[in-house]
């Protein structure tokens, strides 16, 4: 049989309770600390910034694997009796290698009229049934005795010579590794074509 003071403590007991916990809803968390996140850990700390790498060198121009001849004078080497035939050879050493390596050379002819500003240049081969303009070019020591080209002058009833000595004069263009560069056929281009292709002056 419970008495009755067991009765008394027990209430004593609960109404304590009640109270701590009333105390602890009534106290403001202003004071309290933040706890810490025990699963991020801490921001690591910036690298320091690389140095900056030199600049590289500039790179080729367009043209630079190209060889442009200024405009040489026609000067046979060799004149047929008939002067209707002439023949002149433009030495370039090394042609074996250059084809060997996908080179492609080419020759023009300009015609120069009394105006300076006034002239016409055609890529050769040329042919209007009575002047047959041509050229060769590559290994000639056998032949000729040198390398390089041999332009070719045929010129049916005229004396082949005017050609020397009147406003004409040759130029030759080598493409350097053109095989590889382009699928163009180079020799089917006129000249200011070849100029633009090449960004050429």
């Amino acid at each position: 049989m419970k008495t009755k003071t067991t009765r008394i403590s027990k209430t004593l007991l609960f109404i304590f309770l009640g109270i701590a916990c009333m105390f602890n809803l009534s106290c403001s968390p202003e004071d309290g600390r933040d706890g810490r996140d025990g699963i991020n850990g801490t921001n690591g700390i910036d690298g320091t910034n690389g140095q900056n790498g030199e600049q590289g060198e500039p790179g080729e121009d367009g043209n630079a694997n190209v060889e442009v001849s200024d405009w040489i004078p026609i000067q046979f080497d060799h004149v047929d009796p008939t002067l209707e035939y002439g023949r002149m050879y433009i030495e370039i050493p090394d042609t074996w290698e250059f084809t060997e390596n996908g080179g492609v050379a080419l020759m023009f002819l300009k015609q120069q009229f009394p105006n300076e500003d006034d002239f016409g240049i055609i890529s050769l081969p040329y042919n209007t049934g009575d002047l047959y303009l041509y050229y060769v070019f590559g290994d000639q020591t056998n032949t000729y005795g040198f390398e390089g080209f041999t332009f070719y002058a045929t010129w049916i009833g005229v004396d082949v010579t005017q050609l020397e000595t009147g406003p004409f004069s040759l130029r030759y263009v080598l493409i350097h590794g053109a095989e590889g560069r382009s699928a163009k056929d180079f020799t089917k281009l006129s000249y200011e074509e070849i100029k633009e292709q090449f960004s050429l002056k």
